[in-house]
């Protein structure tokens, strides 16, 4: 009797739903979808350089330069995290991803991740790109 009464409450709060958030996975899947292309810094002036994110993949090119890091994503925190694994080199940030703006924070190689974008637990190094099309 009272799994039946579970059962049927499970079925009613899905039904109105209010469904479980999906997997971890799933929403490290969606963010990494999300994310790929070509991402140019958003404002003139910043450099010349930009992110081609394909796969797990991250090709940095500047100045006919280019490593490739992997992308690992977190979003079970908040903010959202992410690690840039190199060649030698760690770089752990925080990350937004709004529609066609990208936004990468971190406080330098093998540093924890800052604790937001903006207040005193920002990040020292922050990156704004906009999708290029």
């Amino acid at each position: 009797m009272r799994r039946r009464m579970l059962l049927h409450l499970v079925a009613a709060a899905l039904a109105a739903g209010f469904a479980p958030p999906p997997p971890r996975s799933a929403r490290v899947a969606g963010d990494l979808k999300e994310m790929q292309g070509t991402w140019v810094p958003a404002r003139a002036g910043t450099g010349d350089y930009r992110w081609v994110i394909a796969a797990d993949k991250l090709k940095v090119v500047t100045r006919g330069e280019v490593t490739h890091p992997t992308i690992t994503l977190d979003t079970t925190k908040s903010p959202r995290q992410g690690v840039l694994k190199g060649a030698g080199w760690v770089c752990r940030g925080i990350y937004s991803l709004e529609g066609d703006c990208l936004k990468f924070c971190t406080d330098g190689d093998n540093a924890e991740p800052p604790g937001g974008f903006d207040g005193p637990k920002r990040g020292k190094i922050p990156f704004v790109f906009t999708r290029e099309r």
